[in-house]
């Protein structure tokens, strides 16, 4: 009879992708990184008779930003390391292509020479584990985390129609080859669960929603937000902020149309636009001049994340008028700075945020004047979104998002053993 105080399963071991190490990602990164630290502690830097968590990364300066153990771990390109311990050596540098490390790259197509990179992978770990929507390959049980399906609700915008640098068939072939195929598919809301059943049939039972998790707030040791203000030339607490990629879906108008109408009716506010050009930021520029906001407007490009954190923590409020979500970041991000947030109505975002932000119309921007006005003299209705937001984010910390992947592993570990015999 097996004795109680051994073990009966053995680890599962999960491999899991090292995020990019690219800010410039934006919301993406932030997530990612968050949810690939928390795995680090829970089961790589401690000991887990549950889960043995084998980190992959796309070449040796991966693991050196995470201090990993190089012992420990599969290099998709071993170019730099000479080490014959490691678990995954001598792999062509093309199979950095097909791990799909660039948006839109084929993703689930094997190499006619990758016999061995798969067999290596298949002899080393029993699931591989996205918190992005690309993955390795096809071949054994894999989860991936699905970010939207925007393309599909909104194919008219230049990124996710045939225009954009991931063109809308690249996106639908590539959803249909992994997420019809994945073990298990992460979304972050109901309203996700129901697209990816109604756009690419995936039975609801193959599907988790796991709400995402907010980024731990940034503390920086001597630094001091006041310069960052004085750069910008704004003043702490008279300032809306907007953090996003200058894509068209961002919305950048709406926020500018919104402020032309509180200027008008008197206000100095400014509006800060932090975020790296994608094709639309000198026609915002030229709609501020035309507007004639220009000197409101301030668009300083992408940022440190620490200076970020100084307009978060001195902004009046965050707006986010982006047409495409839910699952966005940044409005969390604003909550564990206790600083109130103001989204766009989009589906989901009731779902992700509750009663925690102000919501608009991303198509009325007076919708989104009404509520910045609103902040500014209701005192207590700022607190009031600071306290709920804090309130939200107990629940959405990176712990809690790795206690229902967990669950999720744990629940069918036996299957996922079934799967390994055969290898």
């Amino acid at each position: 009879m097996h004795s109680p105080d051994e073990p009966l399963h053995c680890p599962l071991k999960v491999g899991i992708l090292i995020p990019s190490s690219l800010p410039t990602y934006g919301g993406a990164y932030e997530f990612e990184h968050t949810v690939f630290a928390e795995a680090l502690k829970r089961y790589y830097h401690r000991r887990s008779q549950s889960i043995k968590l084998i980190p992959i990364a796309y070449d040796a300066a991966d693991i050196k930003v995470w201090n990993i153990d190089p012992t420990r771990c599969l290099i998709l390109n071993p170019k730099l390391i000479k080490n014959e311990n490691f678990l995954l050596s001598r792999i062509e540098q093309k199979v950095s292509k097909l791990a799909g490390h660039f948006f839109g790259q084929p993703v689930g197509k094997q190499l006619s020479d990758g016999a061995n990179y798969i067999d290596i992978l298949r002899s080393n770990i029993d699931i591989l584990w996205s918190s992005n929507p690309n993955i390795l390959t096809t071949q054994i049980p894999f989860i991936i985390t699905i970010w939207d399906l925007q393309h599909r609700l909104q194919p008219f915008f230049p990124e996710v129609s045939e225009l954009g640098e991931w063109s809308w068939i690249g996106r639908q072939e590539h959803y249909m080859n992994v997420a019809t195929k994945a073990f298990c598919c992460v979304v972050g809301t109901k309203r996700g669960s129901s697209e990816l059943t109604q756009f690419f049939g995936v039975d609801p039972s193959r599907i988790i929603v796991n709400p995402f998790p907010c980024p731990e707030p940034l503390i920086v040791e001597g630094f001091e937000d006041h310069s960052i203000l004085s750069r910008f030339n704004v003043a702490s607490q008279k300032f809306l902020l907007y953090p996003a990629q200058f894509w068209s879906h961002k919305n950048h108008v709406n926020a500018l149309y919104a402020l032309k109408i509180l200027i008008s009716s008197g206000s100095d506010l400014k509006l800060v636009l932090p975020g790296s050009d994608k094709g639309t930021l000198q026609s915002i520029h030229s709609m501020a001049c035309r507007l004639g906001i220009s000197e409101f407007v301030i668009a300083p490009g992408f940022l440190p994340r620490e200076e970020l954190v100084a307009l978060y923590r001195n902004c009046l409020a965050l707006i986010f008028p982006s047409f495409f979500g839910p699952d966005n970041i940044p409005p969390l991000e604003a909550m564990s700075y206790g600083v109130p947030a103001i989204v766009a109505k989009v589906p989901g975002s009731y779902e992700q945020y509750g009663n925690s932000v102000l919501y608009f119309d991303p198509c009325k921007p007076e919708d989104l004047a009404i509520n910045i006005q609103a902040i500014m003299t209701d005192h207590d209705l700022r607190d009031e979104l600071v306290v709920r937001g804090k309130a939200l984010l107990l629940r959405l910390s990176p712990a809690a998002y790795l206690d229902r992947i967990e669950s999720l592993l744990l629940q069918h570990r036996v299957a996922l053993e079934c799967c390994t015999l055969a290898r």
